[in-house]
């Protein structure tokens, strides 16, 4: 019998991936002044802000400034975030038959406040794990 079951949240129970992307963009053209394609920066998804900085050219000194450039404009990108098909359903399944619930992400505890805590699934999990929680 499962007792428990771990989600990530980006691209598994909230479709982020638009938002992720564009608000990236807007942070780059900002801080480097030259645009960037979707393709050149997908790679960024599903990995933590400041391991993919680095990777697109953002000096480690500079890597804390640019991901909360890009987390100010991910807020600009909220409408386009979106709960995918089926997971309240889900959990509510998962709770009724009384299997633990709970999140493991890359996110900082002030992105889930901002990318996912509106969307209403926070009760329905019994563990959360971000970003600060790790080592």
């Amino acid at each position: 019998m499962v007792r428990a079951i771990v989600f990530d949240v980006d691209g598994t129970l909230i479709d982020t991936e638009d938002a992720v992307l564009k608000s990236l963009q807007q942070a780059l053209l900002e801080v480097q002044g030259r645009s960037r394609s979707l393709d050149e920066i997908r790679f960024v998804l599903g990995i933590p802000g400041a391991r993919a900085l680095p990777k697109l050219g953002i000096a480690p000194e500079d890597v804390d400034r640019v991901n909360e450039r890009w987390n100010v404009f991910m807020k600009d990108h909220f409408d386009s975030i979106s709960i995918f098909p089926g997971i309240m359903d889900v959990l509510k399944l998962l709770k009724e038959k009384e299997v633990s619930t709970g999140i493991v992400t890359s996110k900082t505890r002030q992105e889930l406040e901002h990318d996912f805590v509106p969307f209403g699934m926070m009760d329905d999990l019994s563990q959360v794990v971000s970003a600060d929680d790790t080592v």
